[in-house]
């Protein structure tokens, strides 16, 4: 069994993947930039060597981070969650990961914000 740990909360997005009794088997760090949403998928690929039904479980840092990072975390983790049947759990960092049997996928996992975000008001029309 292995567990997938994603953290996109910085410019250094980390994927990590962990044995059943917390054995770091793989690490893929990056400096992402703007290609995060590009890049994330193929580097789990790598990370987990192809072999993603091995996975028992899913964690993702929840925040506080980059907006656009976190959500992309946090889709990419509920996407894989529920195509596995996996419960992800989210989590602020990796020493808040608990290696234990993952649950169903039920409910997917939300991000937090240090703010509200700011949403514009829609333009008026012509």
């Amino acid at each position: 069994m292995k567990f997938l740990y994603l953290d996109t909360t910085t410019n250094e997005t980390a994927i990590k993947v962990f044995g059943d009794s917390g054995k770091l088997i793989s690490v893929v760090k990056w400096e992402a930039r703007f290609n995060q949403s590009e890049e994330l998928l193929p580097a789990i690929d790598k990370a987990l060597d192809s072999k993603i039904k091995d996975l028992a479980g899913i964690f993702v840092n929840t925040g506080y981070g980059s907006y656009t990072g976190v959500r992309v975390g946090l889709t990419t983790a509920n996407f894989l969650g529920l195509s596995l049947n996996i419960q992800p759990v989210g989590v602020n960092n990796e020493k808040e990961i608990v290696f234990r049997k993952a649950g169903v996928f039920k409910q997917a996992v939300l991000p937090q914000y240090e703010n509200e975000p700011h949403i514009t008001k829609e333009k008026s029309r012509r």
